[in-house]
């Protein structure tokens, strides 16, 4: 999957996925959206600094998005995502909110929270499976939270001791780049 900020065109694609009944009933303003309105906050996410937009595309199809907001006087940034209707049940959702958020937080370290209504029980799995854990239950949804890594360095001396840790730690790695 390739991931990328959204652009000019994929506003009438959002549009609809946002007008979508299911995304409706998902979201926490269910009503449909007008598309002046629409536009105006399309326009508004474009030339933001608060929020970011991710789209997954894969062959050739856009997948969905991941919307990342930065909340005015808090210490964390909110993500949220819709999938295109016609990608959905495909098992595409776990792949695009990783590695949106792997994006995201590349050059931002912070905490990501997210709000998912009760009984969305997809959406609870997929934010549970990419590391976030219920921090708060209100009335009508669940708080998530993914808390930021911190990482430790330790400066490593060529010892026998630490021969086998450094050969399992690159034997396990994800990519090809030393």
């Amino acid at each position: 999957m390739f991931i990328r900020l959204i652009d000019q065109n994929d506003e009438e694609d959002l549009f609809l996925w946002r007008n979508n009944i299911d995304t409706r009933k998902m979201s926490f303003e269910t009503g449909l959206i007008d598309i002046k309105d629409h536009k105006l906050w399309f326009q508004k996410t474009l030339n933001s600094k608060d929020r970011l937009i991710y789209i997954g595309e894969k062959n050739g199809n856009k997948i969905g998005v991941c919307s990342f907001e930065k909340k005015k006087n808090k210490s964390y940034n909110e993500v949220s995502i819709i999938i295109n209707p016609s990608e959905r049940g495909k098992g595409f959702s776990y792949q695009l909110l990783s590695m949106a958020i792997e994006k995201y937080l590349f050059t931002r370290k912070c905490n990501i929270i997210s709000r998912v209504k009760k009984f969305n029980v997809i959406s609870i799995r997929l934010f549970e499976k990419a590391g976030f854990y219920k921090q708060k239950e209100m009335k009508d949804y669940f708080l998530f939270i993914l808390p930021k890594v911190n990482l430790l360095f330790k400066n490593v001396i060529f010892k026998n001791e630490y021969v086998h840790i450094l050969y399992d730690l690159l034997k396990s790695r994800k990519n090809n780049i030393s």
